[in-house]
């Protein structure tokens, strides 16, 4: 028995161009002072290291320079510290030391310590030596030194199971402490365990030491157990308990000694969090009440400098300030000096929204151009957001109203010009927003080794465990729920077994019930489904392994490779849905696609940006990309869709089973035309160009396969069904 089965069937052909101009960072000057880590004073300028990189001022910050130039190409704009030997200036970041020659006008890379690139915690000087603090991968802490200017290193053998603390009191010593114990080394190599526990209380805890660095100096101060503060004396080795304890009894961080004079920032926790600062003339005999930079609530000193004379330079809850008259008054000084704690940002409408840390959701109505606070019913004057979610009519976020607080939920119907708080479940102070589809959200808790999750069906106005409805895979043993995505009722939950396998299940009602649809999925160790993407008719997951690819959900399975024009084995950092357009995120640069991912074009990176982008953003004008260390960039996105519906004809002939297949097909194209039959791993088992009119397709095992035919036109795509 013989019969033929004819197709007509009609496609989309998409004709994507794109022209892309020049990046454009917004938000450079609105953001508090950069989450600095460290400041070094030489020539008459500070330099300050942070999490957004290095910047300088020259005008007691009343205006900063980006002093990033190449940085971020041998090493990282996180920067943990900073140290000058002479005049060249050392940058502690998070991969690897830098160094710059010229003020910090462009760094070079310093040969890694023990021969790998490494975690810098710390860099100081000691004579003619540098001298770092380095993590390695297996977490261990070690200590090495440079005598020029870190081309070559030296190790004394010591490790730190735990990371060491380190400060440079006197130019001839540096004191290390570790918790209970107080080390010092002369030489960089070699460390001498100082008999210091004289007259401490026990369990103490060492911590903040500061010091006058004069040669002549004999003392070194201490907060010891978070709540006093004692001398250290360097000839007797004895802890005198000479400075009394502020009253009332505060926890104390931030000790900073200068010109004969020590400031300490005392906390009060109760009602709520709420800091303060003190500063002693008589080496802590008497403690004065000092005034909050203006306009700060809750002045949480972080990091402060010295300049000389009666100048200080010091950051507030990631605020920079500058004081000429030793901490008496205080003005603000943040001018072109951004925070590096890049924002999430979301579009609503026209707006954008972002969620900028300590100064909780900031508003956009002119593509990033302006932003203005958007926290109306958010009742704190303080708001530290977490993250911005959004379902299809609501915007969340995820916040904190004081540090230590726990988290709240807020949600706004609005585009953020109002909010209104969500009811969390009773015992719930933190959570992870893991997915939300129109009304229906869900968050993540985890208390020791046990998950919960919850549902809520009327945007946050009430949650509901549902543990017991989620497949046992992710709430028992070391299983773990990473998201949930969906649209109307269907939604898809992802996740890891306790084998860490990926593993995908699917819920057409709405999260009551789940059927595992891991088919086409790889189901090996090392190939991971780092996210999916819903859209209102179709699912697509990222998926990770030696090649990454998107897969497509079809009538329960998951099909198709990586789309034309993506790079050759590529790194998929990040893939998301905008509108109608897909972006990635890979090694290679960031790339558009206008057709669900099957056809791809380059867009390029911000300057500097590299794989730190975490999240997109589009309209119909921008590209938005918020970096990790950064900040918010735009570009201009001028992309034309063509559309051409355009007739395909398909002859399909099977012979009675067993028996060969072949295919034939008619295009209505002119010019060269290209076939790929790809099965459900992603790989390519049949390509030909121009192919005949018939063509074998016995050789194929049976089961199902996606065909690509592409053209000047563009590229369709579809399935085929095997069967011998």
């Amino acid at each position: 028995m013989r019969f033929t089965l004819t197709f007509l069937l009609a496609f989309t052909l998409f004709s994507v161009h794109a022209q892309f101009s020049n990046w454009t960072q917004l938000l450079a000057t609105e953001l508090e002072g950069g989450d600095v880590r460290d400041y070094l004073y030489h020539n008459n300028t500070v330099y300050a290291g942070s999490r957004g990189g290095v910047f300088k001022t020259t005008n007691n910050g009343i205006s900063w320079v980006n002093m990033n130039n190449n940085i971020a190409q041998n090493n990282a704009v996180e920067i943990n510290g900073l140290a000058v030997l002479n005049d060249t200036i050392f940058a502690a970041t998070v991969y690897g030391l830098a160094k710059s020659s010229d003020g910090g006008q462009s760094w070079t890379a310093c040969t890694d310590p023990g021969g790998v690139r490494q975690y810098i915690d710390r860099v100081v000087t000691l004579g003619n030596y540098v001298v770092v603090t380095a993590k390695s991968f297996s977490n261990e802490w070690k200590m090495y030194r440079s005598f020029d200017y870190g081309k070559t290193w030296q190790n004394g053998g010591h490790t730190f199971t735990k990371r060491p603390h380190i400060y440079k009191i006197k130019n001839d010593r540096i004191y290390i402490d570790r918790a209970d114990t107080l080390y010092y080394t002369t030489d960089g190599l070699l460390f001498n365990t100082m008999n210091t526990t004289n007259n401490l209380p026990n369990g103490h805890i060492i911590d903040n030491l500061c010091g006058d660095s004069a040669a002549s100096s004999n003392y070194i101060y201490a907060i010891i157990n978070y709540s006093n503060i004692r001398r250290l004396n360097l000839t007797t080795l004895q802890w005198e308990d000479s400075c009394n304890t502020i009253s009332p009894q505060r926890e104390l961080y931030g000790l900073y000694y200068f010109d004969g004079k020590l400031i300490v920032c005392g906390v009060d926790y109760t009602p709520h969090f709420n800091p303060e600062l003190f500063i002693t003339y008589d080496k802590g005999k008497s403690w004065l009440k000092m005034p909050a930079p203006f306009g700060v609530k809750y002045p949480l000193l972080q990091k402060a400098v010295w300049m000389g004379g009666t100048n200080l330079m010091a950051t507030y809850y990631y605020e920079n300030y500058f004081s000429d008259n030793g901490g008496l008054n205080w003005g603000k000084r943040a001018s072109g000096m951004y925070a590096s704690r890049s924002s999430q940002t979301i579009g609503v409408g026209s707006s954008l929204l972002t969620a900028l840390g300590y100064q909780g959701v900031l508003r956009s109505t002119d593509n990033g151009l302006n932003w203005s606070p958007s926290n109306a019913g958010i009742d704190s004057p303080f708001i530290f957001t977490e993250s911005l979610n959004q379902s299809s009519t609501h915007i969340y976020a995820s916040l904190r109203l004081h540090i230590g607080d726990s988290m709240k939920l807020y949600r706004s119907a609005n585009g953020g010009l109002n909010w209104q708080r969500c009811n969390l479940p009773t015992g719930v102070e933190s959570f992870d927003f893991i997915g939300a589809a129109d009304s229906t959200i869900f968050i993540r808790n985890r208390t020791g080794s046990n998950l919960f999750v919850y549902r809520s069906i009327n945007h946050g106005d009430t949650f509901v465990n549902v543990n017991s409805n989620l497949p046992t895979v992710f709430t028992q043993g070391s299983g773990v729920l990473q998201s949930i995505v969906g649209a109307r009722d269907t939604v898809m939950a992802l996740g890891m077994d306790a084998f860490k396998l990926s593993k995908i299940y699917i819920s057409k009602d709405n999260g009551d019930t789940y059927t595992e649809v891991n088919s086409g999925i790889p189901n090996v160790v090392g190939s991971t489904v780092m996210k999916i993407l819903a859209g209102d008719s179709f699912f697509v997951a990222v998926v990770r392994n030696v090649n990454d690819s998107l897969k497509y959900f079809d009538e329960g399975s998951w099909v198709g490779g990586k789309g034309q024009n993506l790079p050759e084995q590529p790194r998929l950092y990040t893939v998301d849905k905008i509108g109608n357009r897909f972006f990635a995120l890979t090694n290679r640069g960031v790339y558009v696609s206008s057709n669900t991912g099957y056809s791809w074009v380059f867009v390029d990176n911000p300057p500097g940006a590299g794989a730190a982008i975490n999240r997109f953003l589009a309209n119909s004008q921008y590209l938005f990309v918020a970096t990790e260390n950064n900040g918010l960039y735009r570009n201009s996105l001028q992309v034309g869709v063509e559309e051409k519906n355009t007739p395909f004809v398909f002859h399909t002939t099977a012979y009675p089973n067993p028996a060969n297949t072949s295919v034939s097909f008619q295009l209505v194209s002119e010019g060269a035309v290209t076939m790929q039959l790809v099965d459900l791993q992603g790989r390519v088992v049949l390509q030909q160009t121009n192919p005949q009119p018939l063509f074998d397709v016995s050789f194929l095992r049976e089961g199902l396969y996606v065909y690509r035919l592409t053209t000047a036109e563009g590229t369709t795509a579809g399935k085929l069904l095997i069967q011998h």
